[in-house]
């Protein structure tokens, strides 16, 4: 049997845990012992006795203020790193002690008892002290429950491991039985097939498709339409999959048809399953996009707009790298043909005169041809074409940005909760600066990746610590569509 495994940062009851303030969260009629009933998710919450996959839960508040359960603090890691990455699980660490047995689900007395169990929903929310609201930054399920009993045997360190959708649609396979895809045809039985579509929101229908048949709920998604047919070549009549494909994967090759890297699949802050296609990216100020910008920037960006740019939290680091820098790509379709290959490379003969050769390929996408009649070839290049026009030169990266938030009145408080409160993956920021010497930024910048340290801070709020991976907005300069 494998030893438990080991349990970070948990420190004995002298730790001082966070008393939040009541705000629309005040404790309800369900009694704080055991947490608080509420309708949307404050602070930790819990969703004990509903189906895995509710769309709206009853949700328990577990550390409601005025109870008997303190967190003390949680960490959240979502989104990717770079912008060629696919989206990997948001996943979110959350610790406590426990000193009366009511998380130890060998006490048969204790009021969790039979509940404490894996794939249970949970969310965490953050408590804006200057606007006296909630705001969830992550929703998932609980994968496991760690315990380490200290050795004094007065109480019992837990964490909460949560994962977010991705790890639920990863886990499932697509087995054959009529439950998955479409009608297998001939010479693929026992597989699972997806029928060629010929409509150009072919990525939304294949998504909502996988979706439904995994069960996920209408209201806890936000497909986009995309912009592409999905089939591969123009002679094939679809797609088909190994039994015991991911349903993720399924959605995953959707997203790349639509455009590898530029399109994302990822798990927003209150849950949804969320797909964004390519012209999200191009065009960011469009409503319907539904992208906010946020600006921040160093002390004297702040202080000369104070109630409308957050501080970052020094030192920034910035680098111009080889790792980000195409001067030739190619990209084809699946079911190319051979004598078809050639055609699909694009290079920059300047580029590659100054930096030489470096290639960026996606192969084998279930692009099947665009809007206007496009053909899967013609479309796949405009692949090919974006990277080489817009990675030939390199930009200026800054790889992660930091803020913090703590004080609950003035500027810094109107300005730094909202931010980390309300900033999703896909979003926008507008860095400024100014550096001696001339230099500086006043650069945008997209939302890649999302990290929260949030802990207590001074017996009234917690204190959030976040720090985002961003790509340069630079980038989607050039549409080829």
């Amino acid at each position: 049997m494998p030893a438990p495994k080991a349990i970070a940062g948990l420190s004995g009851p002298s730790f001082g845990p966070a008393t939040l303030p009541g705000g629309t969260g005040s404790p309800g009629g369900g009694g704080a012992l055991f947490g608080t009933p509420v309708a949307s998710p404050k602070g930790l919450s819990i969703a004990w006795d509903d189906p895995a996959f509710a769309e709206n839960p009853a949700w328990t508040w577990i550390d409601d203020p005025s109870g008997s359960y303190h967190v003390q603090g949680f960490t959240i890691d979502r989104g990717r790193g770079y912008e060629f990455d696919r989206t990997t699980t948001g996943t979110a660490r959350v610790r406590l002690y426990d000193t009366s047995g009511a998380f130890d689900p060998t006490n048969a007395t204790g009021p969790f008892y039979g509940k404490l169990d894996p794939l249970k929903q949970a969310a965490l929310a953050i408590y804006n002290p200057a606007a006296t609201t909630w705001s969830t930054v992550f929703r998932g399920f609980i994968s496991d429950w760690s315990y380490l009993m200290h050795q004094t045997e007065k109480y019992i360190g837990v964490e909460l491991l949560l994962v977010d959708a991705l790890d639920t649609l990863a886990a499932v396979e697509l087995v054959p039985g009529g439950t998955f895809g479409d009608t297998v045809p001939a010479g693929s039985e026992g597989d699972i097939f997806y029928a060629q579509d010929r409509n150009t929101n072919a990525v939304q229908t294949r998504i909502n498709k996988v979706l439904n048949e995994v069960g996920w709920a209408a209201g806890l998604r936000s497909i986009f339409t995309g912009n592409v047919k999905l089939g591969g070549s123009e002679t094939e009549d679809g797609t088909v999959y190994p039994n015991r494909t991911a349903a993720l994967s399924v959605i995953q090759d959707a997203a790349d048809a639509e455009f590898p890297g530029v399109a994302n699949t990822y798990v927003s802050k209150d849950g949804k399953v969320t797909f964004h296609g390519r012209l999200a990216r191009f065009n960011p100020t469009d409503t319907q996009y539904q992208i906010d910008t946020w600006l921040c920037g160093d002390n004297a960006a702040h202080l000369a707009a104070p109630t409308t740019t957050a501080p970052i939290v020094p030192p920034l680091q910035f680098a111009r790298d080889k790792e980000h820098l195409y001067t030739s790509a190619i990209a084809t379709p699946n079911g190319v043909a051979d004598g078809d290959i050639a055609a699909q490379f694009v290079t920059d003969a300047a580029a590659k005169a100054k930096y030489g050769t470096r290639t960026w390929s996606a192969e084998n996408l279930l692009t099947g041809g665009g809007a206007g009649g496009t053909t899967a070839l013609v479309e796949t290049k405009k692949f090919a074409t974006y990277y080489v026009e817009n990675y030939k030169a390199p930009q200026t990266r800054v790889a992660q940005l930091s803020f913090h938030a703590a004080h609950t009145t003035g500027a810094r408080a109107t300005i730094e909760w909202p931010l980390v409160c309300g900033i999703d993956i896909g979003d926008r920021v507008l860095l400024t600066t100014t550096h001696s010497g001339g230099g500086g930024f006043n650069t945008y910048y997209f939302v890649e990746g999302l990290h929260y340290t949030v802990s207590p801070f001074n017996g009234t709020h917690a204190s959030v610590e976040l720090t985002i991976d961003v790509s340069p907005a630079a980038h989607y300069t050039t549409n080829p569509f």
